[in-house]
């Protein structure tokens, strides 16, 4: 049983709050935590759930925003009785390319 203060003030370390994680292949679960749990301790949590595939990773996000490994849920306005989590598995070789689009150096187009 959760307990408030004299203004009905409930603790941070208290509230849940319970997320459903929707992946686009409509695969579907629920998990509970505290709303002071870290987007890493999601993170952590979901991979229990869900069977990875090799050289793949999940990414979970929070309406338009990625979600966030060092801020809290509360701290992305994730905050209430229930919010919704969408999970996209993207492979290995999409973020090898991403990492090698950004990191390489600016080429310049000389003009003649």
């Amino acid at each position: 049983m959760m307990s408030t203060d004299a203004s009905g003030y409930m603790p941070r370390s208290c509230s849940e709050v319970g997320l459903c994680i929707v992946c686009l292949n409509g695969e579907t679960f629920t998990l509970k935590l505290s709303a002071s749990s870290l987007g890493r301790e999601v993170y952590a949590t979901v991979s229990q759930q869900l069977p990875l595939k090799k050289g793949g990773q999940f990414i979970l996000h929070h309406l338009d925003s990625r979600l966030m490994l060092h801020q809290t849920l509360q701290e992305q306005g994730i905050v209430g009785k229930s919010a919704t989590l969408s999970c996209t598995f993207a492979s290995g070789l999409c973020f090898q390319f991403r990492f090698s689009l950004f990191s390489s150096p600016q080429i310049e187009v000389m003009s003649q």
